[in-house]
């Protein structure tokens, strides 16, 4: 989603005019993203000493899509995926398969797409496959529009 359009999205929350749906509440949105990096850190912190990260990357897999839902509007349905590995130049064919599908927002809620269960990208300095850190994006219904002709 390109800047100038997550701006005016934004926007639209901070004066009040958020569609059909509720104001963001700051604290709320807060809380998320501190949960989302929490997961995170956690996760490489699994990764590096050689333990399970698997339930860390679920949550903050999980943690993602409840921040793209907090942001929800009538105008935000779907989401797209984005795959991203670090520390290497192309994700694993697991995520790069995944990668640009638009997905309903509410189906991946309900049964998320992320991490594929044939994931094979790894943690620098590990590995133990699964650390998949791919992420979702909201996709406006403009942009699906444009992206079905």
């Amino acid at each position: 989603m390109p800047l100038w359009r997550r701006r005016r999205f934004f926007d639209r929350f901070k004066h009040g005019k958020a569609g059909n749906s509720t104001v963001a509440d700051p604290k709320r949105a807060h809380a998320i993203r501190k949960s989302k990096l929490d997961s995170h850190m956690a996760a490489w912190a699994a990764a590096t000493a050689g333990d399970c990260f698997l339930e860390p990357i679920l949550d903050l897999h999980s943690w993602e899509l409840q921040e793209i839902r907090h942001w929800q509007s009538a105008e935000l349905q779907h989401v797209r995926i984005i795959a991203w590995t670090p520390g290497r130049a192309h994700p694993c064919p697991a995520c790069t398969a995944l990668a640009g599908q638009l997905r309903p927002l509410a189906d991946e809620v309900r049964n998320p797409s992320l991490p594929p269960v044939n994931c094979t990208c790894t943690a620098p300095g590990s590995t133990a496959p699964g650390f998949c850190l791919c992420s979702y994006e909201g996709v406006f219904d403009d942009e699906l529009a444009a992206h079905r002709s």
